[in-house]
């Protein structure tokens, strides 16, 4: 589907429905579905593919969008919007989206019960998001929501995958390595005149060992054995 066609969708209006604008129902009277863009990180208030970087959704939004009831609401929001859209008063999306930025490091949130005891259906969980739907509207979007990825969409989500498991990796050595050695440093009870004075001494000693008389007399036997160590490696 075209982004053309996610405007089609979405409510005509070009600024972003406020929290308690939502709560109390005054939304645009599209003829489709009602998005309504609650402190997101989306970039535009209409809901576009381009708006979604997860390839694990489109798919799915792009054919349960089709299939939402007229007037109806997709909610795409935080985990504040989330809880605020649970309101008895407020309005009940069709379709919650929940951004992975705002999930906690949980598996399971803490208001994924509460959203479930208000009449909400699980169905697709990506690196990127967490979806539900209305039970009532469960058998016409669920399978939608919750149909498995192609294998491109899975490559495309794998590939990310591994850049940001590669990025955890560099940033744990790095601070683990920081760590290490800042802990060493100061577990010595050394400042760093102390250390300073050390090494001095110590290139003092080397350079008096190089300087003596057995020292520069053993150079050929040195040379031989470092030699024979090379030709064992190879």
């Amino acid at each position: 589907m075209t982004d053309e066609g996610y405007h089609r969708m979405t409510d005509s209006t070009t600024s972003p429905v406020t929290p308690r604008a939502a709560q109390h129902g005054t939304t645009s009277s599209s003829e489709a579905a009602v998005v309504l863009r609650i402190a997101t990180r989306l970039d535009t208030a209409t809901f576009t593919a381009s708006a979604i970087d997860d390839p694990l959704l489109l798919g799915p939004l792009e054919s349960a969008l089709t299939r939402v009831p007229r007037g109806g609401a997709v909610l795409v929001g935080s985990e504040a919007d989330v809880v605020a859209a649970l309101d008895p008063a407020g309005v009940h999306p069709v379709v919650l989206l929940v951004p992975a930025d705002d999930l906690p490091s949980a598996v399971t949130p803490t208001w994924h019960t509460a959203v479930l005891e208000a009449g909400y259906v699980g169905c697709l969980v990506t690196a990127g998001w967490r979806l539900y739907v209305r039970a009532e509207s469960a058998d016409t979007l669920g399978p939608a929501l919750s149909y498995p990825p192609t294998d491109a969409e899975r490559d495309a989500t794998q590939e990310l995958g591994r850049e940001a498991f590669l990025a955890e990796i560099v940033a744990w050595r790095t601070a683990a390595l920081t760590r290490w050695s800042v802990r060493a440093y100061e577990e010595s009870g050394k400042t760093n005149k102390d250390l300073l004075d050390e090494l001095t001494r110590t290139t003092d000693i080397l350079e008096t060992v190089y300087r003596t008389f057995s020292w520069r007399v053993t150079a050929p036997l040195r040379a031989v054995q470092s030699a024979r160590m090379r030709s064992a490696r190879r």
